[in-house]
């Protein structure tokens, strides 16, 4: 039995795929053109093969190509690099959207959520690292990599934070 299995399941898009994510039962897929593509994904039971159900087209949802797409679980948003810039959707509607523009001339970004423990002296510690567990705190963290600069945003429990440097 092979290690997984090679299932087309998204069929008949015009467009280049470029970035993808997923985020609970949604597949978010992005395209060279700008076009946003929400699918619902179910699985049944007794079958491996996941079913996608196009729920949405958002044509021009962004000017130019999508080039990485990303999850913040915490705030239930959407992060979308498209044109060297950072921009951040709310899951829910994909509209307002947030410009981050402190991060022009983006070329990356990765998104790290852990829980983390906030000790008696109001620093951080994860699990591992701190024997007396203080108030548990979900902390996410945005880094994106921009031209000659890397940019960092922080969350606890869904707050923006001043990142300390």
């Amino acid at each position: 039995m092979p290690p997984f299995y090679v299932l087309p399941v998204a069929k008949g898009i015009k467009d280049r795929a470029e970035a993808l994510v997923t985020a609970g039962d949604k597949l978010y897929l992005g395209t060279n053109n700008g076009t946003l593509y929400v699918y619902d994904v179910e699985r049944t039971e007794g079958s491996d093969e996941p079913k996608l159900t196009l729920k949405e087209t958002k044509k021009g949802f962004m000017k130019r190509q999508i080039d990485q797409l990303g999850i913040l679980k915490d705030t239930n948003s959407l992060v979308v690099l498209s044109d060297g810039v950072i921009t951040i959707f709310p899951l829910s509607s994909l509209s307002p959207p947030t410009v981050l523009t402190q991060t022009r001339n983006a070329s990356v970004f990765a998104i790290d959520t852990s829980v983390q423990y906030e000790l008696s002296d109001g620093s951080l510690a994860t699990p591992t690292q701190s024997e007396s567990k203080g108030i548990a705190t979900v902390v996410t963290v945005l880094a994106v990599g921009c031209k000659r600069k890397v940019v960092i945003f922080r969350w606890h429990d869904g707050e923006p934070q001043q990142v300390k440097v």
